[in-house]
């Protein structure tokens, strides 16, 4: 008596089949994720930014120090951010073993004035944002008290930086940033924005305006927990 031999796995039309159904699916599914992770950018942007003010409030109170949080726009384009603490001469240093953090996805964070929209640019408050004034524009600092409470400065004397320091002197490796923008430090900025930092500099000054008072969402950390909270 012959036993029939069972057919096991798949014909090679089964697997060819297999294979462009898996082909279309990835045509699919791919550029969705994609658009998923680039829409990511600026809610990573935003924690980053929370994380780190906070990181900043927090080590305020343990040390009994002002601290503040530096944004900059770096030498290489983006934007940068740096925990540093004012010491017994008065003058902010940055906190060891806290390295400065770049943004991801090209995001950067640029200062506004009271009342939002318009932006504090030079120590003056204006409703634009020229070309000349655009790294202004994302050179600011946060400021909390040794309590713990948000410092609104001091128009007349803005925080001193250590601008000696290798993250504005160093060679190419650790430069950063440009002395001659940290020494433009208005007082403590109450509310900001995370921006794309590209795609704001390609606008015009009327659409950067545009653009600040109907679609961005500017944020404001809280006067006694630090936490930051979307402005109204």
């Amino acid at each position: 008596m012959k036993h029939e031999r069972s057919q096991v796995g798949f014909t090679l039309i089964e697997l060819l089949v297999v294979i462009a159904i898996l082909s279309l699916a990835m045509v699919i599914v791919l550029p969705s994720a994609l658009g998923v992770l680039a829409s990511a950018n600026p809610v990573q942007a935003e924690e980053m930014v929370r994380a780190t003010v906070g990181s900043a409030r927090s080590l305020a109170v343990a040390q009994q120090a002002g601290t503040l949080v530096h944004f900059q726009i770096g030498l290489d384009g983006n934007g940068w951010m740096a925990v540093m603490k004012r010491d017994g001469d008065g003058v902010f240093r940055q906190v060891a073993g806290w390295a400065p953090q770049q943004l991801p996805g090209g995001y950067a964070v640029g200062q506004l004035g009271i009342p939002v929209p318009y932006v504090d640019i030079y120590g003056s408050i204006q409703p634009t944002i020229d070309d000349n004034a655009l790294k202004d524009f994302g050179c600011f600092n946060v400021l909390f008290g040794p309590d713990g409470r948000l410092d609104p400065g001091d128009t007349a004397n803005p925080p001193n930086l250590d601008v000696n320091a290798t993250v504005f002197t160093g060679g190419d490796k650790d430069r950063i940033w440009d002395p001659a923008y940290a020494t433009l430090n208005e007082a403590g900025m109450r509310a900001f924005v995370i921006v794309d930092w590209a795609a704001f500099g390609r606008m015009s000054a009327d659409d950067r305006s545009e653009w600040l008072k109907n679609r961005a969402q500017p944020l404001t950390p809280n006067y006694y927990t630090g936490q930051l909270l979307p402005y109204k």
